[in-house]
């Protein structure tokens, strides 16, 4: 998994204006792997890894696969999450739905 930060080098670039060929175009926003996410949800929780494996109730090999970004978000897994960082269980299906068509975008 990309391990940057969402709020690193990259900050202020999402959506930006810029002129080309006179018009004005927005830039297509960055799409980040959703393992991204969570490594950003346990730093600003202070979670260890394994504190966020007892919250997720996942196993070793698919906590690992998860973090490390070779296992794609699935229902089960985005409700693990969902309980374990009180979030919806939509935000992870949709994160995992933007990183899967994100070579579909034309420029």
């Amino acid at each position: 998994c990309y391990r940057n930060s969402i709020r690193g080098e990259h900050e202020g670039e999402l959506g930006r204006v810029y002129q080309a060929g006179g018009d004005a175009m927005r830039r297509p926003a960055e799409v980040w792997p959703p393992c991204t996410f969570i490594w950003e949800e346990m730093i600003s929780r202070d979670w260890r890894y394994s504190e966020w494996m007892v919250k997720t109730g996942f196993d070793w090999d698919t906590g690992n696969e998860v973090i490390m970004g070779s296992q794609p978000i699935t229902v089960p897994i985005a409700v693990a999450l969902a309980t374990a960082f009180g979030t919806s269980v939509k935000l992870w299906l949709n994160l995992q739905r933007q990183w899967d068509k994100r070579g579909d975008v034309s420029p």
